[in-house]
C-alpha cells in the first residue's frame, strides 16, 4: 500500500477541492426547486399581464359608457350651443375619482366647453377636431369615432361620438388616470407572490424528502472516494445506505466502484514489490542517457560548425561565381548594342542565352541550399498580380513560339488587380511551372489560370485563397509517377533528363516556397492528354492605392557617378553602361580609394550624383565603407547603391539602415541598372530618396519610369532629317508619320508622350487630325510644326487643339525650348547640351510610316 503523501504542495490541493466540493443532494435540490419556481413565475407574469390588459379593457368601456350618458345629456347644448349648460353638466364628473378631464367639441370640431379636475397640469387636448379625428361614419356605426389614446402620464383618453338620431352632432374627449388598473394588478401581485412563495417552500420541502432516496448511495460513494484520495488507502469501501433502494443503479454504481478497490488495491502490493527494482533500473538509464547526451552534443556541435561551414561555402561560391557570371551577361548585352552582322548576332545572342540559363540553375542551387539552411525570407511589398502573370508568360514566349504552343493567361473576374506578398517567390513559382509546361507540351496550349476561392479546411475560414493552375496538353504523368514529382531531384524517369533536361530542382523548391508562403501544390494529370499544376497561398489583398506612374525624363539625368569594386570587369561593365546613359563614371578598386575619391570630389565642387558599392572588397568591404560615408557629415547625402553577390530579404532591410538607397544582386541586368538610377536621380527634390530601400522585385513592380518618346508628323522627307537630326542630339527617340491618317493608327497602336505635328500634309493635314485626337479625348501633347509664321497662324494652331507652336526653318534651341516645356523629368537634373549628350539610338517609324531603322528599347 502505498503511504500518504505529506507534501504541503498535496494539502494544499486537497483542501481546495474539498473547498469546491458541493452535495450532490443540495444539487439536485437546488435543480428541482429552480425548474418548479421558474414555471411558476413565468405563470403568473403571464397572468399579471393578462389581467392588466383585462382591466385597462374594462376601464375603457367604462369610459367611453361615461362619455355617452354624458353626451346624451349634452345633446341640447350641442344644438343650441349653450356652454353654460354643458360645462354644468361636465362638472358632474368629479364624482368619478378617476376622471380627469373632459372637453366637449361641437360638430364644427371647436371646443364648446370643458372641465378639468382641480390640482391637474395643464391640458394639452387639441384645440379643435378635423372630420377625421371623429371616424368619419354615420351615427349607425358602433365604432364611430372610438379611438384609445395613452396620453402622458399614463393616462387613457377616449374619443365618444354625441349622436342625434342618424347625425353626429358632437364629440366628447375625456381622459382618465390607470388608477383602477394599477389597484387591481397591485392586489392581483401580492396575491400571486404569496402563492409563488408557498409553492416555492412546498417544492423544496418535496424535493429534499425525494433526493435522499436517489442520493444517498451517490453521497456515500463520494465520501468514500474522497477518503481514498485524501489517505491514498485502496482497503477502504463503499456502503449503501440503509433505506436505499438496491435495484437503483447508483447501487450497482457502489459495487462497481467497491470492485474497481480491490482491483487497485492487487496492483499497488505489485507496485509496491516493484519499487526497490525500479531505483536501481532508473540509475542505469541516467547513465546511459548521459552519456547518449554527452554524444549528440558533440554531434550537434560539429553539425553546427558543418552548417557554418556550408553558409561561409555558399556564401564563397556565390561571389565567386556570380562575379564572372556578372561580366559575361553585361559584356554580352553591349555588345549585342553594337553593329553586329547577322552571324556575330545570333553568336552574341546564343552566349546570352546560354548564360542565363546558367544563372536560373545557379539560383535554383542557392535557393535550395537557403531552404535546406531554413535561411530563406520573403519580401512582403504591394504588387500588380494581373501585370506579374502577364510578364511571366512574355518572357517565355521565346521558348513557345518555335513549337507554335499557345500561351495564354486568364485572371478570373473578381481577382483583386493589387496584392500584398513576395512577387519575386511568386514569379519564381509561377516560371517553374510555366517552364515545366512548355518543356512537356510538343503542340497545343498551355493556360495560367489565377482565381479565388475559399480554404476548405473550415468553411467559415476568414479570406479567400489565390488559386493559380497551370494547365498544358502534353504528354501528361502516369499515376505511379505523380508522388514523386515535388521530390528533390527527382524526375518521371532517367529519360526524361536525357531527352528534355533539367535538374528535377524546380518542382520541389516551388514547394518550399509555396509552404513558405503558407499555401499548399499539387497537380492533376490524364496521360497523353495533359497535366494541370496548381498551387493555392493566402490572398491579402493590398491597402495602400496602386502608386503614380512616375513623371517621364527623356533620359536619366547628367550627373557624376562613382563605381567602387575590386572586380576589374565588374567596374568595366558599370562603367559602359553609365557612359551609355551620357554621364561620366570613375573608377575605385577598393573602398578607400572609393573614399578618397568622394573627398576630392566635394572639395571641387563637383560631388557624385550616385556611387556603386560592390558588397565584398579586400580591407575594408562595402559595410564598411557605408558606415564611413554616414560619418561624414559632408558625404552623407551622397546615394549608395549596394552590388552583391547573394542577397536576401533581411539583407536588404540591414543594408537599409547602413543609409543605401538601393540593393541589386548580380549579375545586374541594364534594365534594373537604368531603373534604379531614374528611382533615385529623379527623386521628388534634392536630397530626397525612395521611401523604401530599391531592390530587384521593387523596381520591377515600381511603376515604371519612361524614357520620352515622340511622334513625328511630317510629309517632307528633308524636314524629316532635319527634326530626326535634333531629336537625336537631344536624346529623344522617335517615330514617324508621313500624314494625319497615320498619325492615328500609330497612336492607336503605342503610346507616345508628345506629338510635333505638321499643319500642312496630304491626305489628312495636321488640323484635321490634331481635332479628332481631342473629340476622342485624347489629351497627349501637340506641337505644330508649320512654315505659315503670319499673324493669326498660331491662333489657328491653338482653336485646332494644338498646345504649342514652333515656326519653320526649326532652329535647336526652339525645339528643345518646346520640349522641355511638354515633356522633362520634373524633378531631376536638367538635360545636358548637345555636346554632352548620349550617343543617338537609331528612330523607328510609325506604323504605315516612312522606316528610319530599328525601334526604340525602354530601360526596365
Amino acid at each position: 500500500m502505498l503511504p500518504a503523501s505529506t507534501d504541503a504542495s498535496d494539502e494544499t490541493r486537497r483542501a481546495s477541492l474539498s473547498a469546491r466540493r458541493t452535495s450532490l443532494g443540495g444539487r439536485l435540490t437546488r435543480l428541482i426547486v429552480l425548474t418548479s419556481s421558474t414555471t411558476l413565475l413565468v405563470g403568473a407574469v403571464l397572468f399579471a399581464w393578462y389581467t392588466w390588459s383585462e382591466a385597462k379593457a374594462v376601464l375603457t368601456r367604462d369610459v367611453h359608457l361615461v362619455a355617452g350618458v354624458l353626451g346624451s345629456n349634452l345633446r341640447p347644448a350641442l344644438e343650441f350651443e349653450d356652454a353654460r349648460f354643458a360645462t354644468e353638466e361636465l362638472a358632474k364628473l368629479e364624482r368619478q375619482p378617476h376622471i380627469l378631464a373632459a372637453r366637449l367639441y361641437a360638430v364644427s370640431g371647436k371646443p364648446l366647453a370643458q372641465w378639468q379636475r382641480p390640482g391637474t397640469g395643464p391640458l394639452d387636448f387639441p384645440e379643435s377636431l378635423g372630420a377625421g379625428e371623429f371616424g368619419g361614419a354615420e351615427a349607425g356605426d358602433p365604432a364611430a369615432g372610438e379611438q384609445d389614446v395613452v396620453g402622458p402620464g399614463s393616462t387613457l383618453r377616449v374619443t365618444h361620438p354625441v349622436t342625434q338620431g342618424d347625425r353626429v352632432i358632437g364629440t366628447m374627449l375625456v381622459e382618465s388616470t390607470l388608477s383602477p388598473v394599477h389597484a387591481r394588478v397591485e392586489r392581483l401581485a401580492w396575491i400571486l407572490a404569496g402563492g409563488w412563495l408557498t409553492c416555492v417552500v412546498l417544492a423544496w420541502a418535496l424535493a429534499r424528502r425525494t433526493q435522499r432516496r436517489i442520493s444517498a448511495p451517490i453521497v456515500e460513494l463520494s465520501r468514500t472516494a474522497r477518503n481514498v484520495t485524501l489517505a491514498c488507502d485502496y482497503s477502504l469501501r463503499a456502503e449503501v445506505p440503509a433505506g436505499a433502494n438496491e435495484s437503483l443503479e447508483t447501487c450497482e454504481l457502489v459495487e462497481s466502484f467497491n470492485r474497481m478497490l480491490v482491483e487497485i488495491q492487487s496492483k499497488d502490493l505489485e507496485l509496491e514489490a516493484q519499487r526497490a527494482h525500479l531505483g536501481a533500473e532508473v540509475e542505469r538509464r541516467r547513465l546511459e542517457l548521459a552519456q547518449v547526451n554527452g554524444a549528440l552534443r558533440v554531434s550537434m556541435e560539429q553539425t553546427t560548425a558543418a552548417t557554418v561551414a556550408k553558409s561561409q561555402f555558399l556564401a564563397n561560391m556565390s561571389h565567386e561565381i556570380r562575379t564572372p557570371m556578372n561580366g559575361v551577361i553585361g559584356m554580352t548585352t553591349l555588345l549585342l548594342d553594337t553593329d553586329l552582322d547577322l552571324h556575330q548576332r545570333d553568336t552574341a545572342t546564343t552566349v546570352l542565352y546560354s548564360a542565363e540559363a546558367l544563372l536560373v540553375l545557379l539560383n535554383d542551387i542557392l535557393d535550395f541550399s537557403k531552404i535546406e539552411a531554413g535561411r530563406m525570407e520573403l519580401e512582403v511589398i504591394d504588387f500588380d498580380l494581373k501585370q506579374l502573370v502577364e510578364e511571366s508568360l512574355q518572357t517565355l514566349a521565346h521558348r513557345a513560339e518555335p513549337k507554335s504552343v499557345e500561351l495564354v493567361s486568364w485572371v478570373r473576374p473578381g481577382v483583386p488587380r493589387r496584392l500584398h506578398g513576395d512577387p519575386g517567390r511568386l514569379r519564381q513559382v509561377l516560371l517553374n511551372l510555366l517552364t515545366n509546361a512548355i518543356k512537356f507540351t510538343e503542340r497545343g496550349e498551355v493556360v495560367a489560370e489565377v482565381a479565388l476561392e475559399r480554404p476548405e479546411d473550415a468553411a467559415d475560414a476568414p479570406g479567400q485563397c489565390l488559386r493559380v493552375s497551370v494547365r498544358d496538353t502534353g504528354v501528361g504523368i502516369p499515376p505511379e509517377r505523380i508522388a514523386r514529382l515535388f521530390q528533390l531531384f527527382s524526375q518521371e524517369d532517367a529519360s526524361t533528363a536525357r531527352k528534355y533536361g533539367g535538374t528535377g530542382l524546380g518542382l520541389a523548391i516551388s514547394r518550399q516556397l509555396v509552404h513558405l508562403m503558407g499555401g499548399e501544390i499539387g497537380v492533376e494529370s490524364v496521360l497523353g492528354q495533359g497535366s494541370t499544376f496548381w498551387f493555392k497561398i493566402p490572398c491579402v489583398e493590398a491597402k495602400s492605392p496602386a502608386e503614380v506612374a512616375a513623371a517621364v525624363p527623356r533620359r536619366i539625368p547628367r550627373t557624376r557617378m562613382l563605381v567602387v569594386d575590386d572586380n576589374t570587369t565588374n567596374r568595366k561593365l558599370v562603367r559602359e553602361y553609365v557612359r551609355s546613359w551620357g554621364s561620366t563614371c570613375d573608377e575605385a578598386k577598393d573602398a578607400r580609394q572609393g573614399l578618397e575619391a568622394l573627398r576630392e570630389a566635394r572639395a571641387q565642387g563637383r560631388p557624385y550624383g550616385l556611387v556603386f558599392v560592390d558588397h565584398d572588397m579586400p580591407e575594408a568591404d562595402g559595410e564598411d565603407f557605408a558606415r564611413e560615408v554616414a560619418a561624414d557629415p559632408e558625404l552623407a547625402t551622397v546615394p549608395l547603391v549596394m552590388l552583391t553577390s547573394l542577397g536576401s530579404a533581411g539583407e536588404a532591410q540591414r543594408m537599409e539602415q547602413l543609409g543605401f538607397q538601393a540593393y541589386l544582386v548580380k549579375p545586374v541586368r541594364e534594365a534594373n541598372l537604368v531603373q534604379c538610377a531614374m528611382a533615385i536621380l529623379c527623386a521628388p527634390g534634392p536630397g530626397t530618396s525612395p521611401t523604401a530601400i530599391l531592390t530587384s522585385t521593387r523596381l520591377e513592380h515600381a511603376p515604371r519610369i519612361r524614357t520620352a518618346h515622340l511622334l513625328l508628323a511630317e510629309d517632307n522627307l528633308v524636314n524629316q532629317k532635319v527634326a530626326i537630326g535634333f531629336l537625336r542630339r537631344l536624346g529623344y527617340t522617335c517615330d514617324v508619320a508621313a500624314d494625319g491618317l497615320e498619325v492615328l493608327r500609330a497612336l492607336e497602336l503605342k503610346r507616345y508622350d508628345l506629338i510635333l505635328m505638321d499643319c500642312h500634309m496630304p491626305e489628312m493635314d495636321g488640323y484635321e487630325s490634331t481635332r479628332r485626337l481631342r473629340a476622342i479625348g485624347s489629351r497627349i501633347p501637340i506641337v505644330a510644326m508649320t512654315a505659315n509664321a503670319m499673324t493669326g497662324d498660331r491662333e489657328r494652331c491653338l482653336a485646332a487643339g494644338m498646345d504649342d507652336f514652333v515656326t519653320k526653318p526649326i532652329s535647336r534651341a526652339s525645339l528643345e525650348a518646346a520640349l522641355r516645356r511638354w515633356i522633362g523629368c520634373q524633378h531631376g537634373g536638367e538635360a545636358s547640351p548637345a555636346s554632352e549628350a548620349a550617343p543617338a539610338s537609331e528612330v523607328s517609324s510609325a506604323p504605315g510610316g516612312t522606316p528610319s531603322g530599328p525601334g526604340d528599347r525602354e530601360p526596365g
